[in-house]
């Protein structure tokens, strides 16, 4: 991240672009797998536990391109079966209803995620999705991307999906 930065700076236009990125890599351990994630300008990642309980992922990396020395936090995490790794671009929680300026919020996108239980990656993405789609009665006005990764609880495969 801190070299796609410098590369940014380089080739900088006067119209003053920037960019926001999130960078996950995650390693299999014994129990599911262990990651670290660094966000630019990105919002925090959250995890859905098999639990049910929702954890942020607080990182605080600045916008890549703007800055000159930008400040690239990383967090460790670990993902155990039926744990989710939930990435969403700020168009979700930017996202207002359609008579005022109240945002959806990080707040309530943990509450729509703790209620969610035993889902599988796809129908997370589409609770979330749908949810925001509503609350803000179909008026977006930014991108709204979100990527969840899901550890497979022991014994479930994929085929058939």
């Amino acid at each position: 991240m801190a070299q796609l930065n410098q590369a940014l700076l380089v080739q900088r236009q006067p119209d003053e672009r920037f960019l926001t990125a999130v960078c996950a890599i995650l390693r299999p351990d014994q129990d599911g797998f262990t990651g670290l994630i660094t966000t630019a300008g990105h919002p925090s990642a959250l995890i859905h536990r098999a639990d049910g309980t929702v954890e942020s992922l607080r990182t605080s990396g600045t916008l890549l391109g703007m800055f000159e020395d930008a400040d690239l936090g990383q967090v460790r995490f670990s993902l155990r079966p039926g744990d989710a790794l939930v990435l969403y671009s700020d168009g979700v929680t930017e996202a207002h209803a359609a008579n005022n300026w109240d945002l959806f919020g990080e707040e309530r996108l943990i509450a729509l995620i703790a209620k969610v239980v035993d889902a599988e990656a796809d129908a997370l993405v589409k609770s979330i999705s749908e949810a925001v789609l509503v609350y803000s009665n179909g008026h977006m006005i930014d991108d709204m991307a979100i990527l969840v990764l899901r550890v497979l609880p022991s014994g479930e495969t994929t085929e058939g999906r």
